[in-house]
């Protein structure tokens, strides 16, 4: 499928991942609120559309930053329940910078995203489904969208961030 330019694919793991992380999201809202089964389950998927949404705007950042540096990304592939950036493979050797800016496009979009959240959680009735829902998407944002970046799991915009940083110097 091609979206923006994009060529979007999805691996196998990737419909029965979110599935399970809307069973996940399920049996948190069933047994941390005591919600009904139908409701909880409308909660968990709404958790996860949340998940998604938060997701793909962070790789817009992505690709917005990307655009930016000149040397765009080509798609995105859908792994499990996140997506992976997908570059040129014959883009050549890149500037240490050129990583940085792209790196980071995904946390400052979703550092943006968080403050929306925010916004939204201060003005809700709090205590009600649609308040935990924009907590969660505000904590989801802050911590796995944002903050991510400056931890270096092998994997994630903090382990590009960590290789790259130390060589904008030279």
């Amino acid at each position: 499928m091609k979206l923006l330019g994009l060529t979007i694919t999805a691996d196998r793991n990737a419909l029965p991942c979110t599935l399970a992380l809307w069973l996940a999201l399920s049996l948190g809202a069933l047994v941390l609120f005591r919600l009904p089964v139908l409701d909880a389950a409308l909660a968990g998927l709404a958790a996860t559309a949340i998940h998604w949404f938060s997701g793909l705007w962070h790789d817009l950042g992505h690709v917005i930053a990307a655009r930016l540096t000149g040397h765009p990304m080509i798609g995105l592939r859908l792994w499990t329940v996140f997506a992976i950036n997908v570059y040129p493979q014959d883009e050549g050797e890149l500037p240490a910078k050129v990583h940085v800016q792209r790196a980071m496009g995904g946390p400052i979009a979703s550092a943006i995203l968080t403050i929306a959240f925010g916004v939204l959680v201060l003005l809700t009735m709090q205590g009600t489904a649609l308040w935990w829902l924009l907590l969660f998407g505000f904590l989801e944002n802050l911590f796995v969208m944002t903050l991510q970046a400056f931890a270096p799991l092998g994997f994630n915009d903090g382990a590009t961030l960590w290789t790259w940083v130390p060589r904008l110097r030279t």
